[in-house]
């Protein structure tokens, strides 16, 4: 029988990797016998590091804070193979900012992992043809982004979270132009409709009534 490891020996960044959808591809990769670094806020109770799986403590609502823990990872890895852009939020009930002063949505959903992404690639900690990924939503679909980020004044639910993973899908562009001639493999991807339990991440914060899709 032939054997489906497809990924045996590669090294793979997951953000957002303690639960939901992030969990599972940090179960799949470990099954493949990857060496996984497991970004999150926090530990779950039944994450037992080992060789292969490594965890991070981080939050994207600081960049400061994301920036320092990202550059320590860094000093310990090389060689990554795989990006995996996981970590999500839904947005506040109301206008909400950062650490930063930031609208919460946008910073956590993209801008953090603009900084994780641009801290590896210029630390020269990515594998040749190393892969990008950058998870979006099916709800980027229902809006047109005016590029603007949303503000106390003209604030949205659904669209502060639908734009933040329209703009995820901008990624790949992005980088791709901060650092031209590179090896770099950017994929976009839309995992579709699925119960990843997000909601529970920001109790009280998603609410339908007020979107304006």
């Amino acid at each position: 029988m032939q054997d489906k490891k497809k990924f045996t020996g590669r090294s793979v960044l997951i953000t957002g990797g303690t639960s939901g959808l992030g969990l599972e591809l940090s179960k799949a990769f470990l099954a493949d016998e990857c060496k996984v670094y497991i970004l999150g806020r926090k530990k779950p109770q039944s994450f037992r590091e080992s060789g292969s799986s490594i965890f991070a403590g981080v939050d994207f609502s600081d960049l400061r804070s994301t920036s320092e823990v990202i550059k320590r990872l860094a000093d310990e890895l090389d060689n990554l193979d795989i990006i995996i852009n996981n970590a999500g939020v839904l947005s506040p009930s109301a206008y909400t900012t950062t650490a930063d002063g930031i609208e919460y949505t946008f910073q956590v959903n993209y801008l953090a992992h603009i900084v994780v992404n641009e801290i590896l690639i210029r630390a020269g900690k990515l594998a040749p043809n190393a892969k990008i990924v950058s998870v979006t939503s099916p709800v980027y679909k229902y809006i047109k982004p005016d590029f603007r980020i949303c503000g106390a004044d003209n604030y949205s639910v659904f669209r502060a979270y639908a734009e933040s993973k329209y703009y995820t899908l901008l990624t790949g562009k992005y980088l791709q132009k901060m650092f031209p001639g590179n090896d770099i493999v950017f994929f976009g991807f839309d995992p579709g409709t699925f119960s990843s339990g997000i909601a529970r991440m920001q109790p009280g914060w998603f609410r339908s009534r007020g979107c304006d899709p």
